[in-house]
């Protein structure tokens, strides 16, 4: 944690003067020299006690002000203030979380910390994402983001980066992730010893840039992410690093087809984060290994089911609420393959009305949508399954997720041809083969070929 740094008696004059618009010549009065008060305030004089006490005088504080008497005791109470509300954003404790954070703002403000403010609102953006409100948390990590721009000693300028890269993703907006991201990354040379940034970080850079690349269907640079992702995982020198990295290139190898190998960088990534104490993250990681037991040949549900089964309580308690609809939208996708199909219908269905009322997260309601299409499908239903798919492959061709877009016009029309209705089935074939030109996928027939690219869930953050 932070540690605060106390106020100098030179620094408190020169705030105490500018608070109360007095220029060092009027301050120093006919008393003290323009030069001399200049001197205490850059700290190169320490004034002795009758100068304090003419400088608390014509500053109309006391004595025990000007020299910060309870000024490191409310210090320490506004920091206290603020971890304690960090503590209670890993807890999962959001509500509690922002009334500690603000309160310890407000203290912080108050007593000029603006560093100690900062790490306040970087905590709140935090709280905004956990509970579900993206748009909210990218405003604020922009504006972090930007101040680190203006003020190199910020040390901000990584981590609002990767939160704002996550966050633009999740928003459908790949484009800006993306953006973002490479504007950090193009000054990294992975093979290089020494980087620019903390390993961790710039590794979940990396990571985040390479979702959004995988959403939007870009193989080339996807691959080169990859590799160099793997590159930093074998240099990495934390866990955290190395499981992000792992995790991410498991990813990429799910995307090119390879899903033996996608579960064996994924059991890598799950190694080294069980070094770790982030629960939040081992649980979401679990998600994802269960997603690739699903797409398994066979699949291996009963494991994939027992992952998930276990993550979600968890995620309920740690998580945040779009955490919580990865692990459901793959609960449901697991009851589709065992068949159970009023279940897997149910958990789509409430997953869904739970992103639809956050309204943030379009790439995932689409995921979940195409679930929804196929138990609808399985239960004869074909009007509710042709809806859902369709709005589906809406939502994903707008968003800019090109491959997962095609795809789901490509089921759409599958749909179509198994209704008997040709000139809808033409035209959806060819919106996914302008999109991409992908080959046949089955999100409807999940039970003969259950490869359907799984919920790409973020990087560990």
């Amino acid at each position: 944690m932070e540690r605060v740094e106390i106020e100098p008696i030179g620094q408190r004059v020169r705030r105490l003067r500018r608070s109360r618009g007095m220029t060092q010549a009027a301050l120093g009065g006919e008393r003290l020299s323009e030069s001399y008060v200049s001197l205490i305030e850059s700290g190169r004089r320490q004034p002795g006690p009758e100068i304090v006490e003419y400088l608390a005088d014509a500053l109309s504080c006391t004595v025990e002000e000007l020299r910060g008497v309870g000024h490191e005791r409310d210090a320490a109470q506004a920091e206290l203030l603020i971890r304690r509300g960090e503590w209670e954003l890993d807890s999962g404790q959001t509500d509690a979380a922002l009334s500690h954070l603000h309160s310890g703002m407000d203290l912080a403000r108050s007593l000029d910390l603006p560093a100690l403010v900062t790490r306040g609102r970087a905590a709140v953006a935090k709280a905004f994402e956990l509970s579900g409100q993206l748009r909210q948390a990218a405003s604020l990590w922009e504006e972090l983001r930007q101040e680190a721009v203006t003020n190199p000693e910020n040390a901000w300028a990584v981590h609002a980066t990767v939160a704002l890269s996550r966050c633009y993703r999740e928003l459908g907006d790949l484009d800006r992730a993306i953006q973002v991201g490479e504007e950090l990354w193009q000054r990294v040379d992975p093979s290089e010893s020494v980087l620019p940034a903390g390993l961790e970080d710039l590794v979940i850079v990396g990571a985040t840039l390479l979702g959004a690349y995988i959403e939007l269907g870009d193989k080339k640079r996807s691959d080169e992410l990859a590799a160099d992702l793997l590159t930093l995982a074998e240099t990495a020198d934390t866990p955290k690093a190395a499981g992000a990295a792992y995790w991410n290139a498991s990813l990429a190898a799910l995307a090119d087809g390879r899903t033996a190998e996608a579960l064996r960088l994924a059991e890598k990534a799950q190694a080294s984060m069980a070094l770790t104490h982030d629960v939040r993250n081992k649980a979401r990681l679990q998600t994802t290994i269960a997603g690739l037991h699903l797409r398994l040949e066979p699949p291996d549900t009963a494991r994939a089911l027992h992952l998930l089964e276990t993550a979600d309580p968890v995620l309920t308690q740690f998580g945040s609420k779009i955490d919580i609809s990865y692990c459901r939208t793959e609960l449901a996708r697991a009851h589709l393959l065992m068949h159970h199909y009023h279940q897997a219908r149910d958990i789509a269905a409430d997953t869904l009305a739970t992103l639809r009322e956050l309204g943030e997260n379009p790439i995932e309601a689409a995921r979940t949508l195409m679930v929804l299409a196929a138990a609808e499908a399985a239960l004869q239903d074909e009007s509710a399954a042709l809806d859902a798919t369709a709005t589906a492959a809406a939502i994903l061709e707008g968003a800019g997720a090109t491959r997962q877009a095609a795809a789901s016009w490509n089921e759409l029309a599958e749909l179509y041809v198994s209704l008997g209705r040709p000139d809808q089935a033409i035209e959806a074939f060819r919106r996914a083969t302008a999109l991409l030109g992908v080959k046949k996928t089955s999100v409807a027939r999940q039970l003969d070929n259950p490869h359907e690219a799984p919920t790409a869930q973020p990087e560990a953050s």
